[in-house]
């Protein structure tokens, strides 16, 4: 009889530490995949805005204000800095082969379109014929998009840069309408979704089929372009598209008014499931989050604090 009992009160330490250690493998699995890693500190000035080169291997920061512009290896060595004036970092766009980063420069009131080279640290410049423009990408080859005042030109770097990229359709808003602009057509496609509102942050798929962009005082949305669908995804800003064009990583960001009093990142489908909060910090802010290459990581930056972080994500 008391051999029974004992054995019986054997087996039940046992099974408690199976359960406990099954608990724990599954929070440390978790935690692993939300967890963040400080990828750059902000010890002398307050990065931001971090953007990952097409090849995954490098990326280009800017500090507030976007003041300057740096790139640095995706495993935080090799800093190097490109512009130290204010406004460089606001518009950065990696060549498609990531050898290459375009950037403005405001220079006695005129603006130049820069050019450096990722390994080498040279820097170009192309002359451009307008005083001020809103955005830059690259198209194809050597071929520049240009908007100016609502004007598009195409321009060439004089770079042979490698580009094996299909879609080159650009998107934009004008706060009141969405357009499309592509090299093969003469007049942009015009897209609004939702009536008697205004737009902001509008941002294309990977595979120009869909629209994220948010509704001024209002929520995210998702329009599908294709079947003219529309998804809610609720309260936030910055969307960026992950590769697969699936999901959708944001920041969700109050104010006092002036000033950022919480900043959080998540997570969701484009049709607005599966939303997932991937930080919950009191005092640390992140924001601008975007998407690795393969999709499994973001980068982000945490403002005030300056430091550049990374996060494995749910890639499915």
């Amino acid at each position: 009889m008391n051999d029974r009992i004992q054995r019986r009160r054997s087996k039940m330490p046992i099974r408690t530490v199976i359960q406990f250690c099954l608990f724990v493998s599954f929070l440390i699995s978790g935690s692993e995949a939300l967890a963040q890693k400080v990828l750059l500190k902000g010890e002398n000035r307050a990065y931001i805005a971090p953007e990952i080169s097409p090849d995954g291997l490098y990326v280009a920061i800017t500090s507030k204000e976007y003041t300057g512009l740096w790139t640095m290896r995706i495993d935080g060595y090799n800093l190097r800095q490109f512009s130290s004036v204010r406004g460089a970092g606001k518009i950065k766009r990696w060549s498609p082969d990531s050898k290459w980063i375009l950037y403005r420069e405001n220079n006695n009131g005129r603006q130049e379109l820069k050019i450096g080279e990722t390994y080498t640290r040279n820097i170009s410049s192309i002359t451009i014929s307008v005083k001020k423009f809103e955005d830059v990408r690259w198209i194809d080859s050597d071929k520049l998009y240009l908007r100016s005042n609502g004007k598009v030109t195409y321009i060439r770097s004089g770079l042979n840069v490698q580009n094996s990229k299909k879609n080159h359709t650009v998107v934009y808003t004008d706060s009141e309408k969405i357009y499309l602009e592509s090299p093969d057509k003469k007049i942009p496609d015009l897209v609004d979704p939702v009536l008697g509102v205004r737009y902001l942050d509008t941002v294309l798929s990977p595979d120009g089929s869909k629209i994220a962009f948010q509704i001024v005082g209002g929520n995210l949305q998702v329009y599908e372009l294709n079947n003219f669908q529309l998804h809610d995804l609720g309260e936030g800003s910055a969307p960026r598209w992950s590769p697969n064009g699936k999901k959708i990583v944001y920041q969700l960001t109050t104010y006092d008014g002036q000033r950022v009093i919480s900043s959080d990142i998540y997570l969701i489908n484009f049709n607005g499931t599966a939303k997932l909060q991937l930080t919950d910090t009191q005092y640390v802010h992140e924001m601008r989050p975007t998407f690795y290459p393969k999709g499994n990581r973001i980068i982000y930056d945490t403002d005030l604090l300056g430091e550049i972080r990374i996060m494995r994500v749910p890639v499915k």
